[in-house]
């Protein structure tokens, strides 16, 4: 009989096929492990995380001899949760003072991370709690002896994937050849699993609600990455409509890829950069998948939000030399931290405050935690001896905070000389106009740097005054509001008058309907999610600029 589950849409696309259940090893009982000693608790945790440690290692060559680099880059943050010394510490010290087995240290412990990291109640955050639990439980079923290195049979043909809870550890050994779709009961949009089936380019769905468990596997199944649902035991009917919709889809597809490496250029000739937002190296394979002609902004707040403490100089430097030498010398826009806000860190003491996305965050942190900036900022120019860097500052709303970024720099670059380490001398530095004052201020913002990016996310909410993450105000965040996109042509137009870069990146950027007026007003650089890129330079392809030209007052805009 046919069964329609609604989940979340993870992964653009359709698939067809077997199902294949991984079946996941069993959960630990810790009730009445009895304690031994607690040298002896001490020992044997200590070889169980050797033998995951090692286990991981073995997984990261793999990775790497099959060029998944988005593996590699998720299986090392994994390595250094499980050899963190805090955690370590924490888990000998319970074994210690509490008299207690190592397999109930290590529950306690891992939970508390978890827990911390909850609370925290972000997207960043609810990941990162996911991996602590993740290799807690995988921690503890090698304590209970458990062997990791089991191989699991998978299907000989094309399958879909499914779980109740997909790990990277999981989908690790998984054949990617042979694997058309992933469905999972657990995990959001930003989670590993759904970040893998988009740089693999297969559908995927998460947060699967109400999938039976018992004999599932061999189903014939249908997943809708575009609207979230899976039906198991299709009808011919619902068969023959996602065959239409799966063979529309491939044709769409092709024909966007046609445009992979064709200039972004209207019918008139003028020239559109499209460049990606991306937050990790596991999202590079997308930039050059979809053409992306750089990095326009890199989040780096990923890297930070997956340690469990603060990444020093040396981890920094290497994760963005990663970016830049695998960006061959096309554009990469690094974005200094920008934390706070929705996007707090466990490792830093922020305050509890009433409006977090009008408080201490972003570049407002900087002034407290001078020597994390600083450390940022010689790590990124380090790495732009291997490519083509540029350096962006958000939540930039004064010309003094300008100033100060101005005078940080230079005091990075004057610690490298003094180290006699190389780096890179004049690295544009730019600003995020996402402030209501940096509209305002933005001729005298200008003078002082070399180029402006305009982030319509923020910017639109702090136009509007509208939460964009409460749903009781959502209606009225509105990115096509008058008020937003005069603000928008202000910037663009002060940046031409000086001479200086600007972009656009954000959402409304991948929006079509924006296009004509992003473009009318004289923007020739827009930033956004790579999967957008093909729709936005087909549609660029089809526009004349001088019939692009859009009145920001026109209320059909206006929301």
């Amino acid at each position: 009989m046919e069964t329609i589950l609604q989940g979340i849409a993870a992964a653009d696309g359709y698939a067809s096929g077997e199902l294949f259940f991984f079946q996941a090893q069993p959960a630990v009982d810790i009730n009445n492990v009895p304690f031994r000693n607690a040298t002896a608790e001490i020992d044997a945790f200590k070889s169980a995380r050797e033998r995951y440690l090692a286990y991981l290692l073995r997984l990261i060559d793999s990775a790497k001899e099959n060029n998944e680099d988005a593996i590699v880059e998720i299986l090392d943050a994994y390595t250094e949760i499980l050899v963190d010394h805090e955690i370590e510490k924490e888990v000998i010290a319970a074994i210690e003072k509490d008299a207690v087995a190592a397999m109930v240290a290590v529950d306690h412990i891992f939970r508390i991370a978890e827990w911390e990291m909850l609370a925290i109640e972000n997207d960043y955050a609810r990941q990162r709690s996911e991996d602590i639990r993740q290799i807690g439980q995988t921690l503890l079923r090698t304590l209970a002896g458990y062997d990791l290195n089991v191989e699991t049979e998978f299907p000989s043909g094309g399958f879909i994937l499914c779980g109740q809870e997909l790990t990277p550890t999981d989908t690790a050994g998984v054949p990617k050849d042979r694997l058309l779709g992933i469905i999972s009961e657990t995990g959001g949009k930003t989670s590993h699993i759904a970040l893998l089936a988009q740089n693999l380019g297969i559908p995927a769905v998460v947060g699967l609600k109400g999938l039976p468990h018992k004999n599932i596997s061999a189903t014939q199944t249908l997943l809708d990455g575009r609207e979230g649902v899976v039906i198991l035991n299709p009808s011919q009917k619902t068969i023959e409509t996602y065959y239409e919709k799966q063979t529309t889809y491939q044709a769409e597809m092709q024909r966007l890829g046609m445009l992979r490496d064709v200039p972004a250029q209207t019918l008139d000739g003028k020239t559109i950069q499209l460049f990606a937002n991306i937050g990790s190296l596991e999202d590079i394979d997308a930039v050059q998948k979809f053409g992306a002609e750089g990095v326009g902004l890199f989040r780096t707040e990923f890297l930070f939000a997956q340690a469990t403490s603060m990444p020093d100089e040396e981890r920094q430097f290497t994760y963005y030399k990663q970016l830049v030498s695998a960006m061959q010398g096309k554009p990469v826009t690094i974005r200094t931290l920008d934390i706070g806000g929705d996007k707090p860190l466990a490792y830093l003491p922020f305050p509890k405050e009433q409006n977090p996305f009008l408080g201490w965050r972003a570049c407002r942190i900087y002034r407290n935690y001078p020597e994390l900036i600083l450390t940022q900022l010689r790590a990124i120019l380090r790495a732009s001896t291997y490519g083509n860097v540029r350096i962006m500052v958000p939540m930039i709303s004064s010309v003094e905070e300008v100033n100060e970024m101005i005078a940080w720099v230079g005091e990075a670059k004057s610690q490298l000389s003094e180290r006699g380490i190389e780096h890179v001398d004049q690295v544009p530095l730019g600003i995020m106009v996402e402030t209501p004052a940096a509209v305002l201020l933005i001729e005298e913002l200008l003078m002082r740097i070399d180029f402006c990016s305009i982030g319509t996310n923020d910017l639109t909410q702090y136009i509007l005054a509208v939460d964009r993450g409460n749903e009781k105000v959502a209606a009225l965040y509105d990115p096509f509001h008058p008020a937003v996109f005069r603000a928008i042509e202000q910037t663009v137009l002060a940046a031409k008058k000086q001479r200086k870069s600007v972009s656009l990146c954000g959402e409304l950027e991948g929006d079509l309907l924006a296009a004509p007026f992003l473009i009318g007003i004289g923007l020739t650089q827009l930033s956004m999610t790579p999967s957008r890129i093909p729709a936005l330079k087909q549609c660029v392809r089809q526009l004349d600029v001088l019939h692009s030209r859009l009145d920001v007052s026109d209320r059909k805009f206006g929301g």
